[in-house]
């Protein structure tokens, strides 16, 4: 039995990412393709451990726990889960191996009020579906910058089209959020274009397109090199 309840969570893509070499490199086809097959959708083992005491993730928590309202308090979706075992000051030693330095060093500091319960392993994160096919669409296509502060050309899930359906007045996303990473590169301004089209001929429809410009805010740096690099006072003017 483990200790520290795992949670595939947010490993995203950047973990086969920085496994890459060199530094900024896209993953290999075949490292994109373990993304939902042996990988999560976002990277992390889908697998259980060897002992079952970490289990298989299957998709996590999709739908909203018994008790749930929207806009009240979070509720807990396993109520009925129990503490497996304890550790405290008395007994850690028996389970040191799957502690860290500092949850070992809190016990043997606050012997008396510090102790751990440790419940069952459960993984239930989940996200929205949009955001694992962008995730893996990103996985081929995605790379660190130079610095590596940052990805570039990356989709963040965002909606490629809007439908309208007869008697509706607007679509179903109505507005997009578009973040720009900023990175120490002299690249040049970039420019988005946002575009629009009816599928049909619609009275009193405009179709317009929108572009957006993300100005580098880098400076570009000049070298200067003098030749010669010294001169006599008595050589006159030098060119």
């Amino acid at each position: 039995m483990t200790v520290r309840r795992t949670i595939s969570a947010i490993v995203l893509v950047w973990a086969l990412m920085a496994a890459s070499a060199p530094a900024g490199a896209k993953v290999t086809a075949g490292e994109a393709a373990r993304l939902g097959a042996d990988l999560t959708p976002l990277g992390a083992e889908k697998a259980g451990n060897a002992s079952g005491a970490i289990p298989a993730w299957e998709g996590g928590i999709t739908e909203p726990p018994a008790g749930y309202r929207p806009g009240g308090r979070l509720v807990d979706p396993f109520p009925d889960d129990k503490p497996l075992f304890t550790i405290t000051a008395e007994n850690y030693k028996r389970y040191e191996a799957n502690l860290t330095p500092g949850q070992i060093a809190v016990l043997q500091r606050y012997p008396e009020t510090y102790r751990m319960p440790v419940y069952q392993t459960r993984r239930t994160a989940s996200l929205p579906p949009r955001i694992y096919e962008r995730t893996i669409a990103n996985a081929a296509t995605a790379a660190l910058t130079d610095d590596g502060n940052g990805p570039s050309y990356t989709s963040s899930g965002l909606p490629t089209s809007v439908t309208i359906s007869a008697g509706q007045s607007k679509g179903e996303a109505t507005g997009l959020s578009i973040v720009p990473a900023d990175d120490s590169n002299d690249d040049g301004d970039r420019v988005i274009t946002l575009a629009q089209h009816a599928t049909n001929t619609l009275s009193g429809f405009t179709v317009n397109d929108a572009t957006l410009t993300i100005a580098d805010d880098e400076v570009p740096k000049v070298t200067l090199t003098l030749s010669p690099t010294s001169a006599d006072e008595s050589a006159g003017n030098q060119q």
